[in-house]
């Protein structure tokens, strides 16, 4: 009987289908099961925590109830809340004019100053049958759209009393920080609080005016400080009082955080609003200081000339010429001396010793260098300053057996 025996297979060819101990095959995709599950467990879990992260998120924006930071108002909403105000925060105009104001409901503006005079006018018709209207630190835009009888007067920095006695302000109450006041005008029944600086006219406006209401708007206060409200310093003097007696009057509060983003593109009067005041006048003076200096330090060109170039002369000219002076005044003994002078120079350069060596030196430092006596060397090279004899030479002769002699001493100096 004969038998067939499978030949082997190779490590490469074996799969989970042919498995030496037995067992039924696993599909591939059993071993990817576990790894995958867990994968996706984290990417939930990552999902969830996210989630939950953005929706814990508080706002971080200036005046906004949100905003736990200093700039931020949020102490002041928990403490109105706590009195019963059912405050609700709209931040868009959009939302102001959705938020069905009316009786019974006071309307906080802040960052009023974000305000163009027509979303201003947008604003006061959204809150015409409002309680009282509250605007925070207006500018001349919003005082406008609100039509306000008012003018904004001089900031002051000092702590004041408050001088008056009305439903939202004590007469002993004190405010600090930074403040802006408002003035309101002729034959307006206001009630002016915190008094500000004195006016060139005598007009002293005030840092809370409260407005009586009109046929097209309601009661208005006009706060002139943020210190009033924000986290910060709403602990300081008597912020919180006046705060809390100015937005509690209704049972609902409708806090309105104005932004730039209410203006649309087609508002007249957005460049007022968005545009600074004082950038007309910074831009003018800018541009006159500009044309100025380039009046002062512009080049002025005038008819153009020719400008003959320097004469150029050769070295060896120069030195011909010096020797033909020399040589018409036979001054041997100043020629001499300024070839001495000039190898000392060059000598002193060759052995690296400084320009101001002693003469004594220099020839000790040839002689070493030439292996000749220091007498010899030092008659050689002459004196070396001013005080010193100059050299007597009675003929041309002796004077050009004095400069091969330096020449020869040179020499053996760089052959050294």
């Amino acid at each position: 009987m004969t038998t067939t025996t499978p030949a082997p297979q190779s490590d490469g060819a074996r799969t989970d289908s042919a498995r030496t101990d037995g067992t039924p095959p696993r599909p591939s995709w059993r071993r990817w099961r576990g790894p995958t599950l867990w994968t996706l467990l984290v990417l939930v879990v990552a999902a969830v925590l996210t989630l939950i992260a953005l929706g814990q998120q508080r706002s971080t924006s200036a005046l906004d109830p949100d905003t736990v930071g200093r700039d931020g108002t949020h102490a002041l909403v928990e403490v109105l809340r706590d009195h019963g105000v059912d405050v609700d925060v709209v931040r868009s105009q959009q939302a102001l004019q959705d938020a069905d104001v009316g009786a019974g409901t006071t309307v906080l503006v802040t960052r009023a100053s974000a305000l163009s005079a027509h979303t201003a006018d947008e604003g006061r018709r959204a809150t015409s049958a409002a309680d009282r209207v509250v605007l925070l630190e207006p500018g001349r835009a919003a005082i406008r759209g609100f039509a306000l009888p008012v003018e904004t007067g001089p900031s002051t920095y000092q702590p004041t009393t408050a001088h008056c006695a009305t439903g939202d302000v004590r007469r002993d109450d004190r405010i600090t920080g930074t403040r802006t006041t408002y003035l309101p005008h002729d034959g307006v029944d206001a009630d002016v609080c915190f008094p500000g600086p004195q006016t060139d006219r005598g007009d002293r406006g005030g840092t809370v005016v409260t407005l009586p209401a009109t046929a097209d708007r309601p009661r208005a206060v006009l706060l002139g400080s943020n210190d009033l409200l924000t986290n910060d310093t709403i602990t300081d003097a008597d912020h919180a009082g006046v705060a809390v007696r100015t937005l509690g009057h209704s049972e609902r509060l409708v806090w309105y955080v104005a932004t730039v983003d209410d203006i649309s593109a087609d508002d007249p009067t957005a460049v007022s609003t968005i545009v600074p005041a004082w950038l007309t006048p910074a831009l003018l003076l800018g541009g006159s200081a500009v044309l100025v200096l380039i009046l002062w330090r512009g080049r002025r060109l005038g008819r153009l000339v020719t400008e003959p170039l320097p004469v150029v002369v050769r070295a060896t000219e120069t030195t011909e010429s010096r020797g033909r002076l020399y040589r018409r005044a036979r001054d041997r003994s100043r020629a001499v001396a300024v070839l001495q002078a000039a190898t000392r120079r060059r000598l002193a350069a060759r052995l690296g010793l400084p320009g101001g060596t002693r003469p004594e030196e220099l020839a000790s430092a040839v002689a070493g260098a030439t292996g000749r006596h220091t007498d010899e060397v030092a008659r050689l090279l002459g004196r070396a300053g001013p005080t010193d004899p100059p050299p007597q030479v009675a003929d041309d002769a002796t004077m050009l057996d004095l400069a091969g002699k330096l020449a020869q001493l040179e020499e053996e100096v760089r052959r050294r």
